[in-house]
């Protein structure tokens, strides 16, 4: 196989490998529905949608066409684009003059996080495919105008990548000095704010309507208690799940790095740092960056880790003599790894695999050290499958049974179906089951507080995305002000899965007397409204 075909190769089997899961009807995750939704809203309300920051409208105009075809389409859509990112980093390494320069390549295509939010539709994936793109294009293709409005729009596509975008439009514009650069970087924010400050009627506007608003001020029960369940564990387990590799790191040589290589290192660092921070306390560095609140937030320096693992291996090679360094980088990973042990054996199983790949390099046993350290990208996930499967579930078990339940039981049918499972109604439009066109979901409180405490009620917005938004993300939808035991039609049926907001839907004390258990499956219950 051709060097030039390698970045090639290994995306064509991410995507193939990655269609198995795309296509399932079990597969979407909530996120990843969500910014379907978001793409599919601007062909119902385009204006008010757009200048809604939630949306991230720059993706969302990327996926529109792909989300207006259907579930399926965006999904597919949405996977090619992570798999084009790891042809687009190879490209990038072979033009930094790397030795193999599909190693960082395939350190991209075995990151759980990235590898999963590409499958399951969820933009985590999006951010790092951007990150990508500048990068190609500012080294190896030398586009400074189109790399500028890459890193320019990249805040709306994913909000944790504004980060990056602060820390690289002022070092490339340092090291670059051309206009063409901030010409594209500016374009877009220009354009957009511009465009919504005409639309809001203020200047203003994207400061006094942020893109999020998931913080601990907002007293919501489910956010804090996602907070408080951060620690050492999750941290341990989030620096994995973006890639095993970032154990590897102690044994780059910063001398060793190009400028653009210890800026990608640099960033990584400050990120993971203020990653780590926020899992541990844990507090949001919020609003707009709510970092600690999931794992998906840590994966934007993905691709920097990948580049400075293929240099970490090259400096070894060139280097005959030991260094003090490598054993030092091993025995600080024993030692976090021996302290953690309670809560993570990754820390260990690192320490032991950069002395192996430190010992194999030294031997002159160079595919030794390789084959460890890609048997460490691969065996480490594995190793650590349950976890990662719980934190980034590829296939809902409960979507099935439901539907064969609700086709099977008579009580079901020609009743309306109420359900706070945010994949059911869309499975059921997918797989054609009957009872898809009775189904309605339950709108949780938070998506509702978002959406309004986010657009802005004066010049009609509020109204729109409203109406726009829980529809095209669920399909029909019960809003919370119509969820009352004085308007819903006596017998309808409630298809409920254990979640957090149910309490917050369904109060106890209004709803406790008026439910009735039919069916208790694995997962979900089946209720039947008295009326």
């Amino acid at each position: 196989m051709s060097p030039r075909l390698a970045g090639a190769w290994l995306a064509a089997l991410h995507f193939c490998c990655g269609l198995v899961v795309a296509l399932d009807p079990r597969s979407p995750h909530d996120e990843g529905l969500l910014m379907f939704g978001f793409a599919r809203s601007l062909g119902e309300a385009f204006f008010p949608c757009l200048f809604l920051q939630k949306i991230k409208p720059a993706l969302a105009l990327v996926y529109m066409p792909f989300a207006r075809l259907g579930l399926a389409p965006y999904l597919v859509a949405h996977l090619a684009v992570a798999s084009a990112a790891i042809a687009l980093v190879h490209a990038t390494a072979r033009s930094l003059g790397h030795a193999r320069p599909w190693l960082p390549a395939l350190v991209l295509a075995l990151s759980p996080i990235y590898t999963w939010s590409g499958m399951v539709g969820v933009s985590n994936s999006d951010g790092v495919a951007c990150i990508a793109l500048f990068l190609y294009l500012l080294e190896a293709r030398k586009s400074l105008f189109f790399a500028g409005l890459v890193l320019g729009l990249l805040p709306w596509v994913r909000y944790e990548c504004a980060l990056f975008s602060a820390a690289f439009a002022p070092w490339v514009l340092w090291r670059q000095r051309r206009l063409s650069f901030l010409a594209g970087l500016v374009l877009w924010p220009l354009l957009y704010l511009g465009a919504g400050a005409l639309y809001h009627h203020d200047a203003l506007w994207f400061v006094h309507f942020l893109p999020n608003v998931s913080n601990l001020d907002s007293g919501n029960e489910v956010w804090i208690a996602e907070f408080a369940s951060h620690g050492p564990k999750t941290a341990i387990f989030t620096l994995v799940a973006v890639s095993p590799a970032v154990f590897f790191l102690l044994l780059v040589r910063p001398s060793r790095l190009g400028s653009l290589e210890r800026a990608l290192g640099a960033f990584a660092a400050v990120f993971f740092g203020l990653f780590l921070v926020t899992h541990m306390a844990p507090r949001d560095i919020g609003p707009a960056f709510t970092l600690g609140f999931s794992s998906r937030y840590a994966v934007v320096p993905v691709i920097g880790v990948a580049l400075l693992l293929g240099r970490a291996i090259e400096a070894l090679e060139a280097e005959g003599e030991p260094r003090l360094r490598d054993t030092a980088a091993a025995a600080a990973l024993l030692g976090v790894g021996t302290t953690l042990r309670a809560f993570a054996l990754a820390p260990l199983w690192g320490a032991a695999a950069t002395g192996a790949v430190v010992a194999a390099m030294r031997g002159g046993a160079k595919k030794i050290a390789l084959a460890v350290v890609i048997g460490f990208l691969v065996l480490v996930p594995i190793q650590m499958r349950d976890e990662v499967l719980l934190a980034f579930p590829v296939a809902d078990p409960t979507l099935a049974p439901i539907a064969a339940w609700l086709e099977e039981n008579p009580i079901a049918a020609g009743r309306e179906i109420y359900t706070n499972h945010q994949l059911l109604v869309p499975y059921l439009a997918r797989t054609q089951r009957g009872p898809a066109a009775r189904a309605r979901f339950l709108l949780a409180v938070d998506h509702h507080f978002e959406l309004v405490h986010l657009s802005n009620p004066a010049n009609g917005q509020r109204a729109a995305v409203l109406d726009a938004i829980p529809r095209a993300v669920f399909g029909d939808v019960v809003p919370p002000e119509q969820l009352d035991p004085a308007i819903v039609p006596p017998g309808t049926v409630f298809v409920l899965i254990d979640d957090a907001r149910t309490k917050q839907i369904l109060p106890p004390e209004t709803w406790g007397q008026k439910l009735q258990p039919i069916h208790a499956g694995q997962g979900f219950r089946v209720l039947v409204f008295s009326g």
